[in-house]
């Protein structure tokens, strides 16, 4: 069954020119998942309806019918919905919802911007990346026209940089003055560094925050002391963790700012 399925969508990716992946949502172990894909990018898009139990693929699974979407970035019934009443049961709670959205999947990112009040744009310092965010205007302007004419931009900020790079960083700064020229759009202050061990291992891989790391790295035992042990569980620690905790906060500081000041504009407006 398993490969008449991926023959299936192999030859559905060669046969239709509109489609740049396929894949397959059928019930596994009792959930719709997404069993069979061409591109690894498919069953992330399809979580993201499974999560908030609507779309375009669960709507042809659960009436046995087709489903056609001319263009995501269209009008329609999905582009952003399904976010919007997954938070809204919750975001009375809160006084701010950050949604962190990935990378390389416009789908999600259309999506979050869709609800979104504010925007914050990171980058990597590389031409490549900066080169990217050509792009984002146009996108933007697409969905206040369509979806949310209220999302705001606050500003763009520099990540994975090691912080003693001045030179690539002023560069990097000046590619984007450049780029968003006549935009409005700020370039923060804040970078975030990069680091394997601080910003990897001890945080993203662990499930902590980088001030959460920070405190474990300070209680840590001398380097020396830990060699000595010759205990292999013992977590290794980054130099680097208040260094990276601060960059942080300094971002932080500064994005409240920003906001702060925008959501004062327009009460003011109203």
């Amino acid at each position: 069954m398993q490969r008449t399925l991926e023959r299936v969508s192999d030859l559905t990716v060669k046969s239709l020119p509109q489609a740049d992946m396929v894949g397959i949502t059928m019930i596994v172990e009792g959930r719709q998942r997404t069993a069979v894909f061409t591109d690894d990018t498919a069953p992330e898009i399809d979580q993201a309806q499974y999560d908030v139990g609507d779309g375009p693929c669960l709507s042809a699974f659960n009436a046995g019918r087709i489903t056609a979407i001319e263009a995501t970035s269209e009008p329609g019934e999905w582009i952003s919905p399904g976010l919007d009443r997954s938070l809204a049961p919750i975001a009375a709670d809160y006084d701010l919802v950050v949604i962190d959205s990935p990378p390389g999947i416009w789908q999600l990112q259309d999506a979050a911007a869709g609800i979104a009040g504010f925007v914050l744009i990171p980058t990597r310092v590389d031409d490549a990346s900066i080169d990217g965010l050509a792009e984002v205007p146009d996108e933007l302007t697409m969905i206040r026209e369509r979806h949310n004419p209220n999302v705001t931009v606050l500003g763009v900020v520099l990540t994975l940089v090691g912080a003693r790079h001045v030179r690539v960083i002023r560069k990097a700064r000046e590619r984007l003055a450049s780029l968003l020229d006549n935009t409005g759009v700020k370039v923060y202050a804040p970078v975030i560094r990069e680091s394997v061990v601080a910003g990897i291992e001890g945080t993203r891989n662990m499930g902590r925050l980088a001030h959460e790391y920070e405190q474990i790295a300070a209680s840590a035992a001398p380097w020396w002391r830990r060699l000595r042990a010759d205990d292999d569980s013992t977590e290794p620690v980054s130099k680097a963790a208040g260094g990276l905790a601060q960059d942080y906060q300094d971002l932080t500081d500064a994005v409240m700012h920003d906001y702060i000041e925008h959501l004062s504009s327009r009460a003011g407006q109203m």
